[in-house]
């Protein structure tokens, strides 16, 4: 997945590409992990739904974030 970038801004060295991996596997990360505790607020019940879409909408934020 890449990150949004600018025209011409493309990572010029392996370190840079491997530093822009790094970094979108760590939103990845966050996004399964914001995923993972809206299904928590979901189990707990239709009360705490708030609580799991705004968990949701975190997910989708990283997700996008990669895009």
């Amino acid at each position: 997945m890449a990150l949004l970038m600018e025209p011409g801004s493309e990572p010029l060295t392996e370190g840079e590409k491997a530093d822009l991996d790094a970094i979108a596997a760590i939103k990845e990360s966050a996004a399964r992990e914001y995923r993972e505790e809206g299904n928590q607020f979901v189990k707990k019940g239709r009360k705490h739904y708030p609580d799991a879409v705004d968990c949701y909408t975190k997910a989708i934020a990283q997700m996008g974030a990669l895009s």
